[in-house]
């Protein structure tokens, strides 16, 4: 096992993305270059309080025969993934990207958001951020230059709330909850690095 080393410590700022759900997303194979290139589609929702947080929580069910007092074999009754942050900036679009239950119109003199309807809007979810040093059991050795997380589905379960007062911004604070798409994983984490 390596030693402790303070290159596996990080700290910096994530980039946030949304787009309809099967937006091309950004190249993730060889030759990929950092930062990624994200295609048209992808809105950046800009500045966030905060940070962007990931919470991927597994629900295990262990199993224990007569024979034992311990649980000797577990099975994966579901899985659930979420990204929570907090909007620094109160736009038209991120409003409209965060009410599941948004439709929206555009006439050319007014933008209009209208809420209530019973068909759900999903978004596709992604973010960029940096990556901490690999330890020298890596193989092969490599130098990450970032990490890109992407849902390719997901639903905004949380309230959101528009506040104005002059004593604070405005901001959106919201929860995405992935969905999974047959054939796709719930999630993906990509490590971009050069040797």
């Amino acid at each position: 096992m390596p030693e402790p080393t303070a290159t596996q410590i990080i700290a910096g700022p994530a980039l946030l993305y949304v787009a309809a759900v099967g937006t091309a997303l950004p190249a993730t194979s060889s030759p990929a270059t950092w930062p990624p290139v994200w295609p048209a589609g992808w809105q950046a929702v800009g500045y966030t309080e905060k940070g962007v947080d990931l919470i991927y929580t597994p629900t295990i069910k262990g199993f224990t025969p007569d024979e034992e007092a311990s649980e000797v074999y577990d099975i994966l009754e579901k899985q659930k993934a979420e990204v929570s942050t907090v909007l620094m900036e109160a736009t038209f679009e991120n409003y409209k990207a965060l009410i599941a239950a948004a439709v929206s119109t555009d006439d050319g003199a007014v933008r209009k958001v209208g809420i209530g309807g019973l068909a759900l809007n999903y978004t596709a979810v992604g973010f960029q951020g940096p990556a901490p040093a690999s330890d020298a059991m890596s193989s092969p050795a490599s130098i990450p230059t970032g990490r890109v997380i992407i849902l390719q589905k997901a639903i905004v379960s949380s309230a959101v709330a528009i506040n104005m007062t002059r004593q604070d911004i405005q901001k959106f604070t919201v929860k995405f909850d992935a969905r999974k798409i047959a054939g796709q994983d719930l999630y993906d984490l990509y490590e971009f690095y050069h040797h």
